[in-house]
């Protein structure tokens, strides 16, 4: 199978339908270690087609597939669709459909999933993501997202984000709101945040009320912090945390590099792991770009790390 992908690959490349490639190695603490390739920007009709193949030193083999596609449609405009399939030899799978458009001032997007494969077991990034799936017990799940954004005037923005998962014909529910005054103290902005998760499947009620304040001053790394407040039901107990998150990133234009950071601690959460941390570096090398991440959270009172190199090039 691994020849036939890259003869897959070869085959594709000498076409010059792909424009994009990369090349990944994850390890983590548990000693486990993968590599994968995508090629990505594969240009089908008017579609873009994105392929995938992962394997582990567990010799557990993943392949991928996604499409994108723009359509046009009257007074709506551009509505993009995308469809992302990952699948792996030990059975677990991930589906996903997804349509998105503006039309006026609203941003909106709607996505089905399907799928009994815990969040990050194809793409670390989505399990260290604000909108990360819960991490439910490994059987099917079936998804439904909403979201939208509505621009209330120049510097205010409302957004909102449902989403109802159904596990063994119970259903859960999590929804979030967020007001953002984007321009505030000069550059700086400030937002309001509110979180719900009505939770089944061993996985308790929690919800959380926050503020945050962004900091956008050229000199430095554009940095958001958000002070929240949560209450969960754990054990039978109503349980009442403060928490914190911390997202940072800067560009090193002179370098040709860029770095980022993102720390959780929320330990009235009950959809997620409480702790989360994540840490990348971006450099510029000949035709591509070289990114390091690091990863790490603590489940079930373990500390599992990853560490990821990738290199991506266009051509």
């Amino acid at each position: 199978m691994l020849k036939k992908y890259f003869l897959l690959i070869i085959f594709i490349l000498n076409l010059g339908i792909a424009q994009d490639l990369s090349f990944q190695l994850n390890a983590s603490s548990q000693e486990l270690y993968e590599y994968e390739l995508v090629l990505d920007n594969i240009n089908f009709e008017t579609a873009k087609l994105g392929l995938r193949f992962a394997a582990n030193s567990d010799e557990k083999l993943e392949f991928g597939l996604k499409l994108r596609q723009v359509f046009s449609y009257g007074p709506v405009g551009n509505i993009v669709f995308s469809a992302n399939s990952d699948f792996s030899s030990t059975g677990l799978y991930d589906l996903s459909a997804s349509a998105a458009a503006v039309i006026a001032d609203v941003a909106a997007e709607a996505k089905l999933g399907y799928y009994n494969a815990t969040e990050g077991s194809f793409n670390i990034d989505n399990a260290f993501d604000l909108g990360s799936r819960p991490s439910f017990p490994i059987e099917s799940v079936f998804n439904f997202d909403v979201s939208a954004k509505y621009k209330l005037d120049r510097n205010t923005i409302l957004s909102g984000d449902y989403d109802l998962f159904l596990l063994s014909g119970v259903v859960s529910n999590r929804l979030k709101s967020e007001l953002s005054f984007t321009k505030v103290f000069g550059r700086d902005g400030l937002g309001i945040e509110v979180l719900a998760f009505l939770g089944q499947q061993g996985l308790s009620d929690f919800a959380l009320l926050g503020g945050s304040y962004e900091l956008r001053q050229k000199a430095l790394p554009t940095t958001k912090f958000s002070l929240r407040l949560g209450v969960n039901n754990e054990n039978s107990q109503t349980n009442v945390s403060p928490g914190l998150t911390i997202s940072m990133n800067k560009s090193l234009r002179s370098l040709g590099a860029k770095w980022g950071a993102l720390l959780w601690l929320e330990p009235y959460r009950t959809d997620l792991p409480k702790y989360r941390a994540k840490f990348f570096y971006e450099q510029g090398i000949l035709a591509g770009k070289l990114t390091t991440s690091l990863y790490g959270s603590v489940v079930d009172n373990s500390t599992p790390l990853i560490a990821s190199l990738k290199y991506k090039f266009s051509f």
